[in-house]
């Protein structure tokens, strides 16, 4: 059984620390939740790491090294942190600075990859070249073979080690030198057989054979080849006036194609520029790709300038359009999976973290399934955390709004702690969540109770005057029990408390002031009366005046009327007339003994010659002469002695019996 303040003490620290204790443990356990997360997602990125095959060893060392540091720093920093909202929001920093490092490893990884697969494709494209040539020989076949190899090994070598920015710098670079390649196999197959003219016009690359032909044979029916024109002149002058005219022709030809080529080789860059301004990163899916065949063959049966130039427009907005509504189809289908995901009534927080997953599918991205996976499931995990905190501001809202201004540390700390109990588990069930709120409305209406009982006690107990006596305390606590559930928050009823409180204090100081004037006027009092001083009617007088001063004490309304009566009193005191008799007593009595002594010493004298004399003297005389002078003397002042203490005891029992009377 709890008997006195000091077990309620020891209860109290006892609580504190186990509380203490138990938030210790579960700040803890929140700490490693949060390391072990983080560490979790270590680890996932580093296997996709691994698994990079584009990458070289310092890369990826790099991407992982500065992943570890910042794993470290967070889980510094979470080991150093004592808020659970601060380290939850360094676990979401930490896990997207490192998914933004690996996005930036794996962005290199598929640039290169793609580079590399377009290297292969146009070395496949070579090769294949090579090998279906019919005029080939093996030694040509071996030579042109070779040549290539040490094309695609210095093309692998140089794409694996370049800079992401470098990356297509190197493609086009390796890309034209397999071009030339090409060009020069078909150099080598056609150069026994061609004049320079007609080499000239086939190596136009965006004229087929039909229009090279068509234009070859528009003015001239028969086989166009220099040897063939000379056999037809019939001497050496027609023969040169032939070949002359046939250069001739070849040169209007390959100009007026030249003109052409130009135009559709322009407008076919411009349609692959396009695209890769649109997905630069991005996979061009079959889809795409049929149509972006298709608007390059619709340039490549146009021959005027005008014409190729609108096709490439045309190519263009149609591209622009598939590209846009596939991307909007993708965007379409992230948005209505987080809006699903996300509660019925989204915020603008909310609202914000959808557009910005949705805004991250774009050229690069919208034909990547497991990039619009990774965005979504991304998008849930920040609505989630996002909604959390909504949760967790709506609770902390309403408890402060609930409770009294200004908020109290101790309040305060009462919804930082409701708050907290707002977890990942339970900011969805609303009953949870409501008996999270009443239980901190009840928290903070007994928190607040007591701080308005203490309030009340320590304006009270800093007004009274110290020390405090037992009266006034009890008139304190008193007013202090006044204060209740019902009306703790009714400021002007508090007021009313105090106010009434105060002038009972006042009252009760009055009154106690008033006792101890009294008891310092009752100290003096007992002075005079102790004194001796006074016969019995100066003690009835002293008595008198101290009773008329203590009724007008206590009938004071204010401490200087108490003072003054006090003062007065004690004034009066000195001016009663103090009491001569025993003066007198032992004057006379003095006087007679010493009559007594000379006559005793005249007898004596005498007593030899005249012997008469004792017979003529009185009985005391004689009885004083019979037992000698001196003892005779002694014999008197023991009277004299008894006589006083006599009178003296009298006047104390009287004094004694106006002091208890008073």
């Amino acid at each position: 059984m709890i008997n006195n303040e000091t077990d309620f003490g020891v209860i109290e620290t006892n609580r504190a620390t186990g509380v203490d204790e138990m938030n210790v443990v579960l700040l803890t356990s929140h700490r490693q939740a949060a390391i072990n997360e983080i560490n979790t997602e270590k680890i996932r990125i580093n296997g996709l790491i691994d698994q990079f095959k584009n990458a070289n060893d310092d890369e990826k060392k790099a991407i992982t090294d500065k992943i570890g540091a910042d794993v470290q720093t967070a889980i510094e920093n979470i080991n150093s942190n004592n808020q659970k909202n601060s380290i939850d929001q360094i676990v979401v920093d930490t896990i997207e600075e490192m998914n933004k490092d690996f996005d930036t490893l794996r962005t290199l990884e598929i640039k290169r990859s793609n580079a590399l697969e377009v290297i292969n494709s146009k070395y496949e494209e070579v090769k294949r070249k090579i090998e279906e040539e019919p005029l080939f020989t093996d030694e040509h076949r071996d030579a042109f073979n070779a040549a290539i190899n040490i094309l695609k090994e210095n093309a692998d070598e140089e794409i694996i080690s370049a800079s992401i920015d470098d990356i297509d710098t190197m493609l086009e670079y390796h890309l034209n030198e397999f071009n030339r390649a090409s060009f020069a196999i078909y150099q080598q197959t056609m150069y026994d057989k061609m004049i320079p003219e007609e080499k000239l016009i086939e190596e136009l690359s965006n004229i087929t054979v039909t229009e090279k032909n068509d234009a070859i044979k528009a003015n001239q029916d028969e086989t166009i080849s220099q040897g063939t024109i000379i056999n037809y002149a019939g001497n050496e002058d027609e023969a040169t006036t032939a070949k002359d005219n046939a250069i001739k022709y070849y040169n209007e030809t390959y100009n007026n194609l030249k003109r052409i080529n130009d135009d559709r080789t322009n407008a076919l860059k411009e349609i692959d520029d396009y695209v890769y301004e649109r997905i630069p990163y991005g996979e061009i899916t079959d889809e795409l790709q049929e149509l972006i065949d298709e608007i390059k063959g619709n340039i490549n049966q146009e021959t005027e300038t005008e014409k190729i130039e609108q096709e490439v427009i045309d190519g263009k907005n149609r591209i622009g359009e598939y590209i846009d509504n596939k991307i909007n189809e993708v965007k379409k289908r992230v948005r209505e999976e987080l809006e699903e995901h996300a509660k019925k009534t989204i915020s603008e927080e909310i609202e914000k973290i959808i557009n910005d997953q949705v805004d991250k599918v774009n050229g690069n991205t919208y034909s990547n399934e497991p990039e619009i996976e990774r965005i979504i499931e991304e998008g849930k995990y920040l609505i989630d955390n996002q909604e959390l905190k909504e949760v967790k501001d709506k609770v902390r809202e309403e408890l402060e709004e609930y409770a009294k201004k200004p908020i109290s540390d101790e309040t305060q700390k009462i919804i930082d702690d409701q708050v907290d109990k707002v977890t990942k588990d339970n900011y969805k069930d609303q009953d949870e969540i409501d008996k999270i709120i009443e239980e901190g409305k009840k928290l903070i209406d007994d928190n607040e109770l007591k701080e308005t009982k203490d309030k009340v006690r320590e304006e009270l107990e800093e007004y009274a005057e110290k020390p405090i006596s037992d009266e006034t305390q009890k008139i304190i606590d008193d007013a202090v029990d006044k204060v209740t559930k019902d009306n703790y928050k009714n400021q002007d009823e508090i007021n009313k408390i105090i106010d009434d409180t105060k002038k009972q204090i006042d009252e009760q100081k009055l009154k106690d002031n008033k006792n101890t004037i009294i008891n310092e006027l009752k100290e003096k009092y007992e002075e005079y009366i102790n004194s001796g001083k006074y016969s019995e009617k100066g003690l009835q007088e002293l008595s008198e005046i101290y009773e008329n001063a203590v009724n007008q004490i206590n009938e004071a309304k204010t401490l200087t009327e108490a003072e003054n009566s006090r003062d007065k009193a004690i004034e009066d005191f000195a001016k009663v007339k103090q009491n001569s008799s025993n003066l007198i007593y032992i004057i006379t009595l003095s006087i007679m003994t010493l009559i007594i002594f000379i006559l005793l010493i005249v007898i004596k004298i005498k007593k030899r010659s005249n012997k008469k004399l004792m017979r003529s003297t009185t009985l005391p005389i004689v009885i004083l002469l019979s037992v000698g002078v001196y003892k005779a003397l002694i014999i008197l002042a023991a009277i004299i002695i008894m006589i006083l203490l006599v009178r003296i005891i009298y006047l104390n029992v009287v004094a004694k019996e106006l002091k208890e009377k008073k």
